[in-house]
């Protein structure tokens, strides 16, 4: 893989100019802003080396920022660099002149790595900052001639009339020097914005302008709004900006839709802040708008893989959940359909997987062709069938025969057997629902198969198994009736565990955590579980340090109700003080939907777990309410990507552009779900930091664990 290759095409599009140099000093890296602002084509600057890059600058040959940090010379970079500072990650940063260009520019320079974390040379950022400096300088001369002008003013009333006409002269040129600024940043390629909150009127680009078709001179917000933006979008900006007039938010941060002048929608990020007047009321918001809509086109591809099963692209469990829920939610009558395939491991087994897939695709086009019913994909050969608005029993069996009839005339003499149950009437919550339809199932294809049956109480034999499970949970709360297993985790450069995830498991009982989790949370005793499992997990790192391993990290998953508790961040600290254990050496698992409810809450606890050192990964990354926006509110060090979409992602390639995005955001990547030999070499092809999967290890207990501890593969 041409790391040089990946780093340019990430930098070719960036606004800010960009370029980089090797270890020798040659240009590797020109980006088309470094382009427009020198008058120099890449191609004649490639390769080329001594300085040439500060020679178009600043007509001589000197040091610039990326000589400094790749040298590491920092002392030099005060000589000629005004701000010059050196960051905590490596960067260094400062404002500079050139005389040649008479241009301002602010810069910022870091290493390059290769996949090794090899230094491969250094890339430079540079911004244009000559108006905003003009525009200082001017205004600090204004404010000093004005501050002699109104002590003047008190010294001396006989002088009144003269100081104020000279005041209003200043006032002309800061309003002429305002107007200037104003002209400068019309050429800059970024959409730039400003609300004037006494007038209401809004100042935008004309670029912008131009590409919606709207001419904003004369005309207030309101009116802009009207005409631009997406109707269901304005009430966004209007409530953003509400929260930032009474100080709920420090920015105005948001993402709106836009209708160009043909009609087209793209969707743009709105970012800004308020100006404040000498009384310290807000003057003015100014900011920028950013186009978002291919990121979008992508998040929304994401969105879809993530709720729809690959192989039919019927919807998936996790969107029937979401659908479901909302139904019972809203109290409406309805009935859900579970069709489980008669005998379908046969076909599997004789007649291939290949056409064992064409099958289960034939099933999926019956489903859809049901109508005023939503089908869904469960997993293997299960699927469901939620009828809407319908209670009568007549008219359900309808939907039931015309099921199992259709799948009567396929090849091969497929039959099904399901199980029917209706909501309110069977249960009224989403757990009960869709045990009693998965009863009534199996009692169709225990009493002879290709049927269907209702589901009756007399067939519940599991009824009170709710009960007994959270008298199971409270019990193994009580006298130490949970143990973890540790699922290595691998580096996918040199073939080491580098850490491993910790699975919540029952000791006596065989019950799967997808059952008895979620009812642990809805019983809220997942709190107490949960720090079970941080303490277990601590506790187990200091066990195999004292038996001589080498310290390796492990991550506990934690519930997002466990993040509604500001003492998590408390018993973390106290559990590895007391255990004596480096808290880099835990790590946190979440899921995206945990900013769903609460989120300031939520984001507050996240951050007094990281300011102890400890780590916070994303799990199920691309399964979550949101994906790309999580990565900017949630602080973690690394993203999970979920085994339901690893074969996917990468039959389409497009685990490798995640991965350069969240390399390019400072985040680690971890792959689950590696199978098989091919995924593993094309994963650390792509660059992948970490692999997980049966083709390195099932999860196993400690014991086990410690016979691989030190395994490379």
């Amino acid at each position: 893989m041409d790391i040089i290759k990946i780093y340019q095409d990430i930098l070719e599009v960036i606004p800010d100019a960009t370029y980089g140099i090797d270890i020798d000093g040659k240009v590797i890296i020109w980006n088309k802003a470094m382009e427009k602002i020198t008058n120099v084509k890449k191609e004649d600057i490639i390769g080329k080396g001594d300085y040439i890059y500060s020679l178009i600058f600043y007509g001589k040959k000197r040091v610039t920022l990326a000589d400094l940090v790749l040298n590491k010379d920092y002392k030099v970079g005060y000589n000629y660099y005004k701000n010059f500072k050196c960051n905590e990650d490596g960067s260094i940063e400062g404002e500079a002149h050139s005389e040649k260009m008479n241009y301002y520019d602010w810069g910022k320079a870091s290493l390059l790595y290769d996949l090794n974390k090899n230094v491969i040379g250094a890339i430079s950022i540079s911004r244009d900052i000559t108006e905003k400096e003009h525009y200082k300088r001017t205004i600090e001369e204004k404010n000093i001639k004005l501050k002699a002008t109104v002590e003047q003013l008190i010294a001396s009333e006989s002088q009144l009339k003269a100081q104020y006409d000279s005041i209003q002269m200043y006032l002309g040129e800061l309003e002429e020097i305002q107007q200037k600024y104003k002209i400068a940043i019309e050429g800059i390629n970024s959409a730039i914005w400003e609300i004037d909150i006494k007038n209401k009127s809004l100042y935008i680009s004309p670029e912008f302008a131009q590409l919606i078709g709207v001419d904003f001179k004369n005309k207030n917000v309101h009116e802009i709004l009207d005409k631009s933006v997406h109707p269901d979008d304005k009430n966004v900006l209007l409530e953003e900006y509400k929260k930032y007039e009474s100080n709920k938010k420090q920015r105005i941060y948001s993402q709106i839709r836009v209708i160009d002048k043909k009609g087209n929608i793209r969707w743009y990020l709105v970012n800004g802040k308020g100006v404040l007047d000498l009384q310290g009321n807000i003057k003015s918001i100014s900011g920028i708008l950013v186009d978002i809509t291919q990121l979008k086109v992508q998040e929304k591809y994401i969105k879809f893989l993530s709720e729809h099963d690959h192989l039919t692209k019927l919807p998936n469990r996790r969107k029937m959940v979401k659908i479901l829920k909302q139904e019972l939610k809203s109290n409406k009558k309805g009935a859900v359909l579970l069709l489980d395939l008669d005998n379908f491991k046969v076909i599997n087994d004789t007649l291939g997987h290949a056409y064992g897939d064409k099958v289960l695709i034939k099933v999926a086009d019956i489903l859809k062709d049901i109508e005023n019913t939503i089908a869904f994909r469960m997993g293997g050969d299960e699927f469901l069938l939620l009828i809407k608005d319908t209670y009568n029993l007549q008219k359900i069996k309808k939907y039931a025969d015309r099921l199992l009839n259709a799948l009567k005339d396929m090849e091969n003499g497929i039959t099904g057997s399901v199980g029917i149950a209706r909501y309110p009437y069977d249960a009224n919550s989403l757990e009960d629902i869709l045990i009693k339809v998965d009863i009534a199932m199996y009692n169709a294809k225990n009493s002879g198969k290709n049927k269907y049956i209702f589901f009756d109480e007399k067939m519940d034999m599991n009824f009170k198994g709710r009960l007994e499970l959270e008298n199971i949970l409270r019990e193994a709360i009580k006298n130490e009736g949970f143990t973890l297993l540790y699922h290595p985790i691998v580096n996918s450069q040199s073939g080491e565990i580098e850490y491993f995830e910790s699975l919540l498991r029952l000791k006596e009982k065989k019950i799967s955590p997808d059952i008895f989790i979620p009812l642990a949370e809805e019983t809220n005793l997942i709190s107490d579980i949960g720090k079970w499992a941080i303490k277990e997990a601590i506790i187990q790192i200091k066990k195999w340090k004292e038996k001589g391993y080498k310290s390796k990290p492990i991550s506990v998953n934690i519930s997002p109700k466990q993040l509604y508790d500001e003492n998590l961040i408390k018993f973390i600290k106290d559990t590895l003080s007391t255990y004596k254990v480096d808290s880099s050496l835990l790590e946190i698992e979440i899921t995206e939907n945990v900013l769903i409810e609460d989120e300031g809450k939520v984001l507050k606890v996240l951050d007094g777990i990281k300011k102890l050192g400890v780590k916070i990964s994303i799990d199920d990354f691309g399964r979550g309410y949101s994906s790309f926006n999580s990565l900017t509110f949630i602080p973690v060090d690394k993203i999970k990507i979920d085994k339901s979409i690893t074969d996917e992602f990468l039959k389409l390639d497009i685990i490798e552009n995640l991965i350069s995005f969240s390399h390019a955001l400072n985040l680690k990547v971890v792959v689950e779900g590696v199978e098989n030999k091919e995924q593993y070499l094309k994963l650390k092809q792509y660059g992948c930091d970490y692999l997980q999967g049966y083709f390195f290890s099932k999860p196993l207990i400690s014991e086990k664990i410690e016979k691989i501890y030190n395994n490379v593969y």
